[in-house]
């Protein structure tokens, strides 16, 4: 009987979870809206419709991985201060899932989840060092360093989206007061996806975008591009721009010449990449800009399922 892999990936807009057997295949696939402005509570209950809803389909599964986008101490595994998730500031959340299964649980940020999936399955399979970034509801980094994921004594490291990109931007008394000041001009505020709309908004043209529902979102952003909708290029161009200051920061103090994206956004592909590569082969320290890689994830937005299930056989719990 094959070994079976449950995997759920926690992210601010969606829970993605599904099962994979040891080749990687994914066997079950689904997602749910997060709905994260409902509290912890809430999360936790679909959690465990999850939880239920996969072992009713695969009743033999071996181990359970979950990625979260926050800081996963590496003692305790409780997740701390998620952006994107509201009132989780500190939860034990491995703690929570073993009280619902009875098989070996490992949680992790989501973005080094992903970052092991690329490395040791996908795009950055070959490359003993390298970094991975998703660019989702809020940004995440992942880092390999000579093959071994890298999360620091703390485990916060890697946390990419909150490089500082605009110091002249500072916090509000409101996002002071709410604990959040230290997002002041952080890459995530530019090129997460509230960052992207916002800047399509600021254009006064969201209206030339196609989209199949009356709110046009990031999806429909990357479709217009590839189609060559002017406005939909300009805004990739200024993420572009904006991420590229944000990796060229990353690879300096790191020493690396590998990145692999991934992400909703990162399916635009040609019209976020050209600009990406242009501003990192300007900004960057001319001994990392003479050499560099920039690689699209090859999961997509699967790295994060895939790398969740496989947690438990890289991360000890």
């Amino acid at each position: 009987m094959p070994t079976l892999h449950a995997g759920i990936d926690i992210g601010g807009t969606y829970i993605k979870y599904g099962v994979l057997d040891d080749a990687g295949t994914i066997l079950t696939k689904r997602s749910v809206p997060t709905q994260a402005e409902m509290g912890l509570d809430h999360v936790i209950t679909q959690l465990q419709r999850i939880v239920h809803e996969l072992h009713e389909v695969h009743p033999n599964l071996s181990t359970w991985g979950v990625g979260v986008p926050g800081v996963v101490d590496p003692s305790s595994r409780r997740v701390q201060c998620p952006p994107n998730l509201p009132g989780w500031d500190s939860v034990p959340l491995g703690d929570i899932l073993r009280s619902m299964v009875d098989q070996h649980v490992v949680v992790e940020n989501d973005a080094n989840a992903a970052a092991l999936a690329e490395y040791g399955y996908g795009a950055g399979k070959g490359h003993k060092d390298m970094l991975y970034v998703t660019l989702g509801t809020g940004v995440g980094g992942g880092v390999i360093l000579n093959g071994r994921l890298h999360t620091g004594p703390y485990g916060d490291a890697g946390e990419i989206g909150h490089i500082i990109i605009r110091a002249d931007i500072q916090p509000t008394e409101a996002e002071r007061s709410q604990g959040r000041g230290f997002r002041a001009g952080v890459l995530e505020e530019f090129v997460g996806r509230v960052g992207i709309l916002h800047t399509l908004q600021q254009t006064g043209l969201a209206s030339t975008i196609p989209s199949e529902t009356d709110i046009v979102d990031i999806v429909d952003l990357a479709r217009a591009a590839n189609d060559g909708n002017p406005v939909a290029r300009e805004v990739l161009q200024q993420t572009a721009t904006w991420l590229g200051l944000g990796l060229s920061s990353a690879m300096a103090v790191l020493g690396l010449r590998v990145v692999v994206v991934g992400g909703g956004i990162s399916a635009a592909g040609e019209p976020l990449f050209s600009p990406l590569i242009k501003t990192i082969r300007e900004r960057a320290i001319p001994t990392i800009a003479a050499s560099f890689s920039v690689i699209p994830a090859a999961f997509g937005q699967d790295a994060g399922l895939i790398g969740a299930a496989f947690l438990p056989l890289h991360v000890h719990s």
